[in-house]
C-alpha cells in the first residue's frame, strides 16, 4: 500500500488541536526544521525513515526494520540521532537511541506503565508516565517517571555518551507533565495548573512560573517552528505541502 507523507501548515499555539497521523504512526519536525522523520508500518513490522520535506528521492530508511511498534520519535541535528519510544507487549516502553547510521542504543526498557505500579494502592497516589525528551538543543536527555508511588525521578543524561549528569527525586500530591522551556530548563508542571518546578542538570528543582505551553515538550515535534505539521497518511506516494485557509 502506498502512503502520503503530508506537511499541513496550521497555526501554531497552545489551544492547537494536532491532528494524528492516520496510520497511527509518528511524524515529527528535526529540531532545527530542516527535515522530517516519521515511522511507517511495513506488513506486521515498522521502519524508520527521515525525507526533506519536498524531495521524496531523498527519504532514507534509518536502522532495520523494527518488530515492535513506535510510539514516539524525536529527532535532533547537531548531534544527529533519533530518539525512538517502542511499545512492549507488556505494555512497557523501550527507549532507543538511534544514530543516522543505523547504530542502536537501547537507554532503558519499562516493564509496565507506571499506573500499574500503583494500582492496588489506596487513594489512588500520583504518578508520572516514563518518558525520556531531548533538550532544545539535543545534547540533554531528561529520562522522567515514577518508579514507586507518589514521586518522580528525573534523571540528566548527555546525549552523546548517556553519561548521567544530574539526579533528582521529587514527591507528589498530584499528576504532572514533563516538558523543556525554549531557555534550556526542564519543567514539572502539576496537572491542577498552578504548581511547576524548574531544573537543569546542575541545578535543583525551584518552583517556577507556571508555563504558558506545556506542549510541544522540545523543540522537536510534530509542528515545526514556523507551524507546519507533520503527519502520516494512506494512500499516495508524495509530498505536499497546503497553507491553513
Amino acid at each position: 500500500m502506498r502512503r502520503l507523507f503530508a506537511i499541513l501548515l496550521i497555526l501554531q499555539g497552545c489551544t492547537t488541536v494536532v491532528k494524528e497521523s492516520s496510520t497511527g504512526t509518528p511524524a515529527v519536525w528535526a529540531n532545527d526544521g530542516s527535515a522530517v522523520a516519521f515511522a511507517l508500518p511495513e506488513k506486521s513490522k515498522h521502519q524508520i525513515y527521515i525525507q526533506i520535506p519536498d524531495n521524496l528521492q531523498s527519504r532514507q530508511p534509518i536502522g532495520e526494520i523494527r518488530d515492535l511498534p513506535v510510539k514516539s520519535l524525536f529527532f535532533i541535528k547537531n548531534p544527529d540521532y533519533l530518539l525512538v519510544e517502542s511499545t512492549l507487549p507488556d505494555g512497557g516502553s523501550r527507549f532507543d537511541k538511534l544514530s543516522l547510521n543505523g547504530k542502536e542504543i537501547t537507554i532503558l526498557e519499562t516493564k509496565m506503565p507506571a499506573t500499574k505500579l500503583c494500582k492496588d494502592q489506596p487513594n489512588n497516589p500520583p504518578i508520572v508516565e516514563q518518558s525520556i525528551i531531548p533538550s532544545p538543543d539535543g545534547r540533554i536527555l531528561a529520562n522522567v517517571g515514577s518508579q514507586s508511588c507518589g514521586e518522580v525521578t528525573i534523571d540528566f543524561l548527555q546525549a552523546l555518551d548517556l553519561m548521567t549528569v544530574g539526579n533528582y527525586n521529587l514527591e507528589l500530591n498530584q499528576g504532572a507533565t514533563p516538558t523543556w522551556r525554549n531557555d534550556g530548563f526542564f519543567i514539572l508542571a502539576s496537572n491542577d495548573g498552578k504548581t511547576a518546578w524548574q531544573m537543569l542538570a546542575n541545578q535543583a528543582p525551584m518552583s517556577t512560573t507556571y508555563p504558558k505551553c506545556l506542549k510541544p515538550v522540545t523543540s522537536s515535534s510534530s509542528i515545526a517552528s514556523d507551524g507546519r505539521q507533520a503527519l502520516v497518511a494512506n494512500n499516495i506516494s508524495r509530498i505536499v505541502i497546503k497553507s491553513k485557509r
